[in-house]
């Protein structure tokens, strides 16, 4: 009977290599499987902060402030109260899960690090007027727009995503550089420049030209972060569609209106005719104007940014009013 014959080295490596090759396969399906995961987390729970903000937005006509974590502190999700004169948001920080309404996981991304959040606003806005701060509801105009943009591609080479943008909610990826831990402290800077533009507050990188108000979506190997963003003309067209507020158009007309009724009160009880200035803002934050502007009759109320829907105030018609009351006819 002749002898067993055992393994080689040389066939032992080999089976070995192969192991090892199936196990790496292995792990990396497996991460691959994983981020995957995450990511669809990430986007998901981005969709429930989007929606919750729009409905924020219908019920007080502003977005919540981004909250800041505190140092040491517990992580409430509480939108703090603007502060300054005139009243103003925190310029970058977290989503506000509490003041939404929120769990808290629904502000943390796939990763495990919260959800970065931003509410565009001008510096020192004129408000009630035509400034525009999202985070101030005196500054509310179902006609207003934003002024955040979203770029895909590269700060060298950027392609616009859009230039209207009111609120954004940015993952900070994989790497999660710039965003603040789930315990509240902030993490390390972003290295590449698109990063360093979602991460408002951190310092930007060697070369990097930072552009204010400016975004990047992310999604690519280079730039692993993934940033939701809302326009002014679909936050406005979710909330109409809801029932929380009027187009502006429908807005525009009812104030017409109510102007127009107001004119014709006014006139019932005085010796002359004529047409007072308008009180009323329109969705864009201008007073109604009069033509002719010296308010005589006859005269119409119009808003400068849809002047075709045009309320007439003529002398007849305010005569016929004036002769129900029992009052003089208009000279």
């Amino acid at each position: 009977m002749g002898a067993v014959r055992g393994f080689t080295l040389i066939e032992i490596a080999i089976v070995l290599a192969i192991l090892l090759t199936l196990l790496t396969l292995g792990l990396g399906a497996m991460n691959a499987q994983i981020s995957s995961a995450a990511y669809s987390i990430t986007k998901k729970r981005q969709e429930m902060v989007m929606d919750a903000l729009v409905a924020h937005l219908g019920v007080h006509r502003r977005f919540p402030c981004p909250y800041v974590p505190a140092l040491g502190g517990p992580v409430t999700g509480v939108a703090p109260a603007q502060s300054g004169t005139p009243p103003a948001c925190p310029a970058f920080g977290t989503v506000p899960f509490a003041t939404l309404g929120l769990s808290r996981e629904f502000a943390e991304d796939g990763w495990g690090n919260l959800l970065s959040y931003r509410v565009y606003a001008v510096t020192a806005p004129a408000c009630p007027g035509t400034g525009r701060d999202w985070g101030n509801a005196a500054c509310f105009g179902e006609g207003k727009t934003g002024g955040l943009a979203v770029n895909n591609g590269t700060a060298a080479a950027p392609t616009p995503l859009a230039t209207g943008g009111v609120a954004v909610v940015v993952s900070h990826g994989a790497n999660g550089l710039g965003a603040w831990a789930g315990q509240g402290t902030r993490n390390a800077p972003p290295t590449t420049c698109e990063e360093a533009h979602n991460a408002t507050g951190t310092p930007a990188p060697a070369g990097c030209a930072l552009v204010a108000n400016t975004y990047y979506k992310g999604e690519r190997q280079e730039n692993d972060d993934v940033v939701a963003y809302l326009t002014a003309a679909e936050a406005l067209h979710v909330a109409a569609r809801q029932g929380a507020i009027q187009p502006a158009a429908a807005r525009v007309n009812d104030d017409l209106q109510t102007l127009y009724e107001q004119t014709v009160g006014l006139n019932l009880a005085s010796a002359s005719c004529s047409i007072p200035a308008p009180a009323l803002r329109d969705p864009w934050g201008n007073t109604y104007a009069l033509s002719p502007s010296d308010g005589s009759v006859p005269g119409c109320i119009y808003s400068t940014a849809m002047p075709t829907l045009c309320k007439a105030v003529t002398k007849p018609v305010l005569d016929v009013y004036r002769n129900r009351a029992g009052s003089t006819p208009c000279p």
